[in-house]
């Protein structure tokens, strides 16, 4: 049960043994199967406590790095990692994408991310380090997107990876930026789907799209 005052599509994010959720207005973390807040602490060090707030709500979440990715219209945020989930520097502690954010998904050597305006990866591990670019003009549809191990979709090495639905079908993020259409000209939409329920089965990727 979650302490909802506003309606809204609820997104969340694994991270170690805690589940974030936002609405886009609201936010908190589930820890031990019982709600509590996402933010709200004071940073420990005196001197540097005002470069740090509570992490914005979000329409978007992913976990990448030790850190939770919060997407907010073109806002792409990011948490202190180590821990630091309660902590964002809003002054640095972002990226401004070319288009709203539809998909925050991690892979192991990097950040698959969707917009409006194709599907990018920021490639590494430490976001002083990491910059977007483009792999796809095609975005990524809300709620899509799921993490799968990659040799269960083809021959491929084993790795976490990236699974979505995009207008051309289904694409699959890999390691070093690598982007696979597992469908390509096998699946085709009559109409583009605004929305997506998705979830991975053995072998199997089951979408429900919503017009």
């Amino acid at each position: 049960f979650l302490p909802l005052e506003t309606p809204g599509r609820v997104v969340y994010a694994a991270l170690d043994d805690l589940v974030f959720w936002s609405n886009g207005l609201e936010k908190g973390l589930i820890q031990h199967g019982e709600p509590v807040a996402w933010g709200g602490k004071i940073w420990p060090v005196a001197s540097e406590a005002d470069r740090f707030v509570s992490p914005p709500a979000g329409t978007v979440l992913g976990a990448h790095a030790g850190r939770i990715w919060i997407g907010d219209g073109c806002m792409l945020c990011f948490t202190e990692g180590a821990g630091g989930f309660h902590f964002w520097q809003m002054a640095t502690g972002y990226f401004e994408m070319p288009g709203e954010i539809t998909m925050i998904r991690g892979a192991d050597d990097g950040l698959y991310v969707g917009t409006t305006a194709g599907v990018y990866v920021l490639a590494g591990m430490d976001p002083g380090q990491m910059q977007p670019r483009r792999l796809s003009i095609d975005a990524a549809i809300p709620g899509s997107d799921i993490s799968v191990r990659a040799d269960d979709w083809g021959r491929f090495d084993p790795q976490n990876a990236a699974l979505w639905t995009s207008s051309r079908g289904v694409c699959l993020g890999l390691q070093q930026g690598i982007l696979v259409q597992l469908t390509k000209n096998r699946v085709a939409f009559d109409a583009p789907a605004s929305m997506v329920a998705a979830i991975a089965l053995p072998r199997r990727y089951v979408a429900i799209l919503h017009p």
